[in-house]
This record gives structure tokens, sequence and C-alpha cells, in this order.
């Protein structure tokens, strides 16, 4: 296959993955407002940053005024209703107030250095009071200091619970990536082949793609309309080929262990392939169009004028 024919197909399956990517995002976002999981990894990462003996003010801090301000309703360990993000002076200032036992959040007088340490001696053993230790042997005699501090030591626990829900969301990502695939029959090793053996749907997919491509960014809430406008165009541009996607007459059920593990494999690789998401492929497709503006097609072979007769 010529080079231009495979950078085609190329432009073609990563415009596929980008529109797919889109719609998967939109249902995972989704998935993640109803089911508020990133408010259930801030709660689980704060209570393994204050460890075992500190659990009991975990809960006081979700209810200092400065902290139960940004959620509704009362804490409740695993409540849907918590907050997804806590800024780090707010849980500095709230975890403070709370070790020196101003828990009104307003506090009768301003805090000094030696009523912080005399609170964090008076703590049981563990984690959290090893940690306000450190913390206070560190900034010396500055009450600013250990909030600044204790803001830091949140922030770096916190890049951490951002680890956890970034694989979360990898998982998550695959298996809607795949139900879509699913839904939409979009199987890589299907339509590569069909894309190889069709220049009309090549030029249909790319001609679409090129369009595409010259917007700022793309655009999840659009996600749907899109698809479907691509999936239009492309039948506009090849009748009777048809769109290599959906489930159909000409893209019926496979059958036969091969043809129904080809199958598997296809829609995983597009899963696999979703989980990267929109903006990577966004920007792949913009390189290979660009790409693309620089390769001349290759000529027709010349024919040869028939000898005449003599």
């Amino acid at each position: 296959m010529p080079g231009l024919d495979l950078l085609d197909v190329a432009i073609s399956l990563v415009f596929l993955y980008l529109l797919i990517s889109l719609i998967a995002t939109t249902l995972i976002e989704f998935v993640e407002n109803v089911l508020n999981k990133r408010s259930a990894f801030l709660l689980e990462g704060m209570k393994e940053m204050l460890g075992s003996d500190g659990r009991g003010v975990v809960a006081q801090v979700y209810n200092h005024p400065m902290v139960f301000s940004l959620f509704r309703g009362e804490f409740k360990d695993g409540g849907s209703n918590l907050p997804s993000y806590i800024p780090s002076r707010k849980f500095a200032t709230a975890l403070l107030d709370i070790v020196v036992q101003q828990t009104d959040g307003v506090g009768t007088a301003p805090l000094g250095i030696q009523q912080v340490r005399e609170s964090v001696d008076k703590l049981p053993e563990g984690q959290l009071k090893s940690a306000l230790t450190a913390i206070l042997n560190k900034v010396g005699d500055d009450v600013e200091q250990v909030r600044a501090e204790l803001a830091v030591w949140y922030d770096d626990s916190m890049q951490r619970v951002s680890g956890w829900y970034q694989r979360h969301t990898k998982r998550v990502a695959l298996v809607v990536g795949f139900l879509v695939a699913a839904s939409l029959n979009a199987d890589t090793i299907g339509i590569s082949a069909n894309l190889s053996r069709d220049r009309a749907m090549r030029e249909a997919f790319v001609a679409v793609a090129q369009g595409y491509a010259q917007r700022p960014a793309p655009v999840t809430a659009n996600a749907g309309q899109d698809f479907s406008a691509f999936l239009d165009e492309v039948q506009k541009k090849t009748p009777s080929a048809g769109v290599p996607m959906g489930w159909n007459e000409g893209n019926p059920l496979p059958t036969g262990f091969w043809g129904i593990l080809s199958k598997l494999v296809g829609l995983f690789l597009t899963a696999t392939a979703t989980t990267l998401g929109a903006s990577f492929w966004f920007d792949l497709l913009k390189k290979l169009m660009n790409m693309r503006s620089t390769v001349k097609p290759e000529p027709a072979p010349a024919t040869t004028p028939a000898a005449s007769g003599q």
C-alpha cells in the first residue's frame, strides 16, 4: 500500500479514536458525578494521611466551619454529599484549630506556638502526632509557618490521592470504552481492513477529519452530534460500501471461534485507545494532518501507447 494510503488509514483510525474518546469521556463524567468517587478518594486519602490514631480527627476536619461550608448536609463517612476538593489552607487552619481544641473556628485568642506545642504533646502516640512534631521541630516558633507546612503536607498527600484516582479512572475508561466500542461495533481490526482496501472510504474519513482538525479543541458536549455527523458524511460518500460500524446486515455478529476472537480483540484495541483521552488523539490528528499536507500523492502509472500494427 502506498505511503499516503497508509497515512490516510492512520488518520482515519486516530479520528475514530478521538470521537469515541469524547463519547466515553461524556459517559465517564456522568458516572463519576453520580457516584462522586473523587470525594470518596479524598476522604480515604485524608484517613491514610492522619493515620488510625487520627480517624476521629477526620470527622472533625469535615465538621469544621472552614470545611463544612464546602458541602451540603451533614458529614457521613462515605456520603455522596462530601466535597471533591478541599483547599490546603482551609485544611491546615481546620486541623490546627482542632489540635488546640478551638473547634469553633473562631478562637478566643491568636494561637501561640507554645499553645500548639502543648496541644501536640497531649495527642496520643501515632502518625498524626509524629507528623505534627516533625513540623514543629522544623519551623521553630512561627505559627503561620506551621500552617504553611501543614498545607504542604496535605498537598503532598493529595498528590498520592490523585494517583489513586487517575488509576481508577483509567480502569473505568477501559470498561466504558469497551462498552461504547461494542455498542458501535467499532472494531479496530475490522475497520482497518475496510479502510485498507476501500479508497473512497479512506477519503471520506480523512475529509471529515480534516475539517475537525481545524477546530481549536475537541468539545465533549458535542460528542454525540459530531459522531452522527461523521457517520452521515461517510455514508454519503460511500453509499455502496456503507460505514464499517454498527450492527446490521452489512456488519453482522461474528461467528466461529476465530471470528469472535478477532472481534473481541478489535473492540479491546479500540477501548484501550480511548483510555489515552481525546486530547491525545486530537493533538496526534493535527500532527498527522500537517504531515499529510507535505506528502505528495504518488503519480498515476504512465500508460504505454500501444504499438502500431505493421
